[in-house]
């Protein structure tokens, strides 16, 4: 049964008894949930998160004998305590005798909340009685089989889901072995952290605790980035009946995802690897738009930029290239500068093209589409005290070293001198 395993289920029902059978199932295939009664008191305060099924009653307790109207606001008012704007997609299953008019005004109350689920089924809890009014268990679990095969392309996002939970329980006790059980272990799993953390930050210490652990954290993920592409490579199933299919996909959301890849806007108080900042440099901003657009061609909205390719681990462990400067040791980092412009279909028409530029793009900032163009001829040093103001976003990781190999590959290049 594709339901998530990771505890992103809730259901709503004032009865316990009408309830119970759904709780039944969902033990039996140990998917854990949350169950509310629909009393407003008894209401989470503020909503759970990552909801991904919200199994409702379409009468909770006091709704008996209303209109539908008063019906379809009660329950919307009992959604927006589960279900937040940031919650992402969800499907609601009303687990009730089913009254088009009330789920439909439901539906369109969610909408204007800015909560509405991306599919509804319905699930009528007399379908699965039997004659002498107890439930046919057999019957619930077919019934929600082939009530989930109907909500498409959902499906993908709770098999992504249940993969990630999968690898973090695994993760969790291959990791946790490495300390012997027995009075020693939480002794031992702090000193585990610990060496984690050194290992991070090597003679750079730092004193604040929580850092540490943070520290410790970064070099766990790593290691759990294993866990996760072992078990993609043998637990991501398609779901039954779907197939995934080409379509047309727009530039705003193209842009979009490419964000969500390769950039990241949660970004630290300090100067990182892979940080995208302004630049006020006329001479070398006209030198880039010379080198990379053809005469007369180039955007009118221009940025000059530059992006710290400081290895990670010398910004973690301190080992960045350090210059005396009016008696005081200055950091200095790695610099390559750039060009951020709008993007549009026909750049390659008005771009020159040579082996030293690198090109990311499209990518969504500031409510637009952009293009960054690095050219790799830039590549510099800069002390860490001119990298001030706020980052305009951050390079993710993997993009990075990308840029890093290529930049190295440009350096080292012999390049020949073929007479014509």
């Amino acid at each position: 049964m594709q339901l998530p395993n990771g505890g992103r289920i809730v259901l709503i029902d004032d009865t316990r008894e009408e309830a119970f059978p759904l709780m039944e199932t969902f033990g039996r295939y140990s998917i854990p949930y949350l169950y509310y009664d629909g009393t407003a008191g008894k209401l989470p305060d503020n909503p759970p998160g990552g909801v991904r099924f919200v199994f409702l009653d379409i009468e909770l307790q006091g709704m008996r004998g209303q209109d539908d109207k008063t019906k379809a606001s009660g329950l919307t008012a009992c959604l927006k305590k589960i279900i937040s704007a940031s919650n992402g997609p969800y499907v609601i299953i009303f687990w009730t005798k089913l009254k088009q008019e009330v789920i439909e005004l439901v539906i369109q109350n969610c909408t204007k909340a800015a909560i509405p689920p991306v599919s509804w089924l319905d699930l009528e809890k007399t379908e699965c009685i039997k004659p002498d009014k107890s439930y046919d268990m057999q019957k619930l679990s077919k019934k929600l089989r082939e009530k989930l095969s109907s909500i498409g392309a959902f499906r993908l996002y709770v098999e992504w889901e249940n993969a990630l939970h999968s690898a973090s329980k695994k993760f969790i006790c291959e990791f946790s072995n490495l300390v012997p059980s027995g009075e020693g272990w939480s002794e031992g799993t702090s000193a585990l952290f610990y060496k984690l953390y050194k290992s991070y930050v090597d003679k750079n210490e730092i004193q604040d605790q929580a850092e540490q652990f943070k520290c410790a954290c970064l070099l766990m993920n790593c290691s759990f980035l294993d866990t996760l592409q072992s078990i993609s490579a043998t637990d991501f199933q398609l779901p039954d009946g779907f197939r995934l299919a080409s379509g047309n996909i727009d530039g705003i959301t193209l842009a979009k995802l490419n964000t969500s890849l390769f950039l990241n806007n949660s970004l630290l108080s300090r100067p990182a690897t892979g940080y995208v900042y302004r630049e006020e440099n006329e001479s070398l901003q006209s030198s880039l738009i010379e080198s990379l657009f053809k005469k007369d061609g180039s955007p009118v909205e221009i940025q000059l930029c530059k992006i710290i390719i400081t290895p990670e681990c010398d910004l973690a462990q301190n080992k960045t290239l350090k210059h005396r400067c009016e008696s005081k040791e200055r950091k200095m980092h790695r610099i390559i500068y750039g060009l951020l412009f709008p993007f549009s279909d026909d750049l390659k028409s008005y771009r020159k093209k040579n082996d030293a530029q690198f090109e990311v793009g499209a990518i969504w900032h500031e409510g637009q589409s952009y293009a960054l163009v690095l050219h790799f001829s830039t590549l510099s040093f800069q002390h860490e005290g001119e990298l001030s103001g706020n980052p305009l976003f951050a390079l993710k990781r993997d993009l990075v070293f990308d840029i890093q190999s290529k930049a190295a590959n440009h350096v080292n290049r012999l390049g020949n001198f073929q007479l014509g």
